[in-house]
């Protein structure tokens, strides 16, 4: 479940489409990570754009592709040093 439901940042939202794994359906990434059809359409095109996710048409599903796998890697890491980094300046 995202941090934040308000005022997320497009990369959030990508990076919580792109974590929805192998086998999911447009509806179930929906509701998963609560945004609106229109908006989801757009992430979904531009993730499948970028190769970071694939549709397989036979089964109306979404699987994550590699190069996802290492984008939202490093997204992860990016974002673990940023609280590091934001947690360093609150406490000074």
């Amino acid at each position: 479940m995202p941090r934040r439901l308000k005022h997320r940042s497009k990369a959030e939202i990508l990076s919580s489409t792109t974590q929805i794994y192998t086998g999911t359906t447009m509806a179930q990434i929906q509701y998963e990570i609560y945004v609106s059809y229109k908006q989801l359409k757009d992430y979904l095109t531009l993730l499948v754009q970028y190769k970071l996710i694939e549709f397989v048409r036979e089964d109306k599903i979404f699987r994550i592709t590699v190069s996802g796998i290492n984008a939202l890697n490093i997204f992860d890491e990016m974002d673990k040093l940023l609280v590091l980094q934001l947690t360093e300046y609150s406490v000074k």
